[in-house]
């Protein structure tokens, strides 16, 4: 009878560690409720859809025993935390992907991890995103060679902002500048200090004055008053023949 218990109890311990793998590493829960997972195509996979209980399960779906991992709250939406069958990695943050196809009404709405444009380490739950990318999911497009140091990087929402506030004297819409596209916040641009310019702000400014012969000059936009070209490695004028002047905006007497 001793024997008997003893192999009914080695036996039922058995069958309780095999019932799920790794006894869910401590990071999940074993239960024969079904996960609740995204069903919306393109979504990210490890988001936990709106019914589920405490821990993302359908609570009454049944099916055979498995982990079902422990969840966090990622950007308002409930994600699981950990992932493989046993829950032993680590779920990354996620992002709008910067590059999938469109799907559904045509639109960008994919949230995948690491943004698709990284790659995540199942032991940390962090993206090492790919160059040009960057954020805890890869979210954001860096600015090119960081502005040089004379700039500073914004989204796009942000430089349309900066826009309206430096030029509030124009006659815009009523209803202003705007931009809502789904790169409004992930893409970036460098907004120059002032005497520089270009992508990355490496361009600089040449100084510039009126025509001396009354054409357009700086305020035409026309940079060395119109009368000769920018060095903008160096920011200095190389003007033409018969003008002088550091925005070239003298005329040389009798000159032929």
């Amino acid at each position: 009878m001793k024997v008997f218990v003893a192999l009914l109890a080695a036996l039922t311990a058995q069958m309780a560690s095999a019932a799920c793998p790794n006894q869910c590493s401590g990071k999940g829960r074993c239960t024969n409720r079904k996960p609740w997972v995204t069903s919306t195509a393109g979504e990210n996979p490890f988001r936990v859809n709106a019914g589920a209980d405490d821990i993302g399960t359908h609570i009454n779906t049944k099916k055979k025993d498995s982990c079902v991992c422990f969840i966090r709250n990622e950007d308002g939406a409930n994600v699981f935390d950990y992932t493989f069958p046993d829950c032993s990695g680590k779920v990354c943050p996620s992002g709008n992907a910067h590059n999938q196809i469109p799907f559904q009404a045509n639109d960008h709405s994919q949230v995948i991890e690491c943004s698709g444009v990284g790659s995540c380490d199942r032991s940390t739950g962090k993206c090492a995103c790919q160059p040009g990318f960057t954020g805890k999911g890869c979210q954001r497009r860096t600015c090119p060679n960081d502005c040089n140091g004379r700039g500073k990087c914004h989204s796009l929402t942000e430089i349309v902002e900066l826009v309206t506030e430096a030029n509030a004297n124009l006659d815009w819409t009523s209803s202003g500048l705007g931009y809502t596209g789904k790169d409004a916040a992930s893409s970036h641009g460098c907004w120059c200090d002032p005497g520089f310019r270009g992508p990355d702000c490496s361009i600089m400014e040449c100084p510039s004055k009126t025509d001396p012969m009354g054409g357009k000059g700086s305020e035409s936009g026309r940079e060395c008053s119109g009368r000769g070209t920018c060095d903008g490695s160096v920011g200095l004028c190389q003007c033409q023949s018969g003008f002088t002047g550091t925005a070239c905006e003298q005329q040389l007497v009798n000159h032929i």
